[in-house]
């Protein structure tokens, strides 16, 4: 009995290796895919940048204050302001292994402009 079933487990596995070799030659080369290569931050940018600011403040803090002193304070209560914020800048970048190194410059204007009342 111990003999009959060794010999069907034996015929068994050889078998199923005889089947995994065939399908193995029925499959399809699988491609090689090539990594990218690594991303460098080394290089030249530039850009410009905008925005508008506005905003405006309603308080009585000139109550806190002696404007009768010896030196004169505008009372500053109430005041609106409004304008365009933008400029332009650029600059380069070196990287040497995991560190990034460089140098930028930037040109700004604004117009924000306020009144009292």
């Amino acid at each position: 009995m111990m003999k009959y079933a060794f010999a069907t487990m034996t015929a068994a596995s050889v078998l199923a290796l005889g089947l995994g070799a065939a399908n193995a030659a029925d499959l399809a080369p699988v491609p090689v895919i090539e990594a990218p290569p690594p991303f460098s931050w080394t290089g030249f940018y530039a850009g410009v940048h905008a925005g508008y600011a506005w905003g405006n403040q309603d308080d009585n803090q000139s109550n806190l204050f002696d404007c009768e002193g010896s030196f004169e304070c505008t009372p500053g209560d109430s005041f609106n302001m409004d304008g365009f914020i933008g400029g332009v800048h650029g600059g380069y970048n070196w990287q040497m292994d995991q560190f990034v190194f460089g140098i930028e410059g930037d040109i700004d204007y604004t117009n924000i402009s306020g009144s009292e009342g």
